[in-house]
């Protein structure tokens, strides 16, 4: 059975991968630093231990009948990756998962002299930025009102993931606090225009708090937004001023 890939844009325009594309990933690279111990065998390891963006180089064999034809097909597929169409997502629809990616470059060699334009080796060099896929269909719990001191809990089958979650205010609050209790992570927030209906978004990846679309994230008195660790993550809300109403949406992801 083929798999299908595709590209996706922010105008949801896709770009089909038909099956004369064939790709290759890089391995997976945990950022390490290796010291050596002294007198003794053998090294100390340091870093963060995290990955570092991977690349996929994808090629195919273009063939056209004259130089229109493969002047149209080159700037197509170079002005799909324009800058202002970012961000760009790789779909795995065979498998349901994406890649954030970005189009590092693109080449176009001829198979041989003299076939220039009618049969060319094009390539794509395609940056994997977190270095991981994700889900393509995006896990949600709700969790309905959460008063002062409430707590609830997400379970996070997979790996480490930065969730966004959404807080919609019951009454006009002015200050609050959302912690997840199981890995220390969270932050409190003073605010004075989180009023009854209002709906702010925590985007623990971005690290940025926003309301109606505007950046709110310079309010936060203390902390950050929060993550998900694997397994059970307990959550606490509090607010003297007030419920929210509490939505947690992420995707699990996978090295491989």
């Amino acid at each position: 059975m083929s798999r299908i890939l595709q590209i996706r844009n922010v105008n949801d325009t896709v770009y089909n991968l038909e099956d004369d594309w064939y790709f290759d990933l890089s391995d997976l690279r945990r950022r390490l630093s290796l010291s050596a111990r002294y007198s003794k065998n053998g090294s100390n390891a340091s870093g963060d231990r995290k990955s570092d963006a991977r690349t996929m180089n994808f090629r195919r064999v273009f063939t056209s009948q004259n130089d229109s034809s493969y002047i149209t097909y080159m700037n197509t597929l170079s002005g799909f990756f324009d800058e202002i169409n970012a961000p760009f997502f790789l779909e795995d629809v065979t498998n349901q998962r994406r890649a954030q990616i970005e189009c590092a470059r693109i080449g176009s060699r001829p198979q041989a002299d003299g076939n220039r334009y009618r049969v060319e080796n094009i390539d794509l060099e395609i940056v994997m930025l977190d270095a991981e896929w994700e889900d393509l269909i995006e896990t949600e719990n709700n969790e309905g009102e959460v008063i002062n001191e409430g707590t609830f809990n997400i379970n996070n089958p997979g790996k480490e993931v930065y969730p966004i979650i959404e807080l919609t205010a019951n009454s006009d609050i002015l200050e609050f606090e959302l912690r997840n209790l199981t890995n220390s992570t969270g932050f409190s927030m003073s605010i004075l225009d989180f009023l009854t209906s209002d709906t702010l978004e925590i985007n623990s990846k971005t690290g940025v708090i926003s309301k109606a679309g505007v950046d709110i994230t310079g309010n936060i008195v203390e902390g950050g937004p929060p993550k998900l660790s694997a397994g059970v993550n307990q959550f606490q809300y509090s607010s003297s001023t007030g419920s929210c109403n509490i939505v947690v949406k992420w995707r699990r992801v996978y090295d491989f």
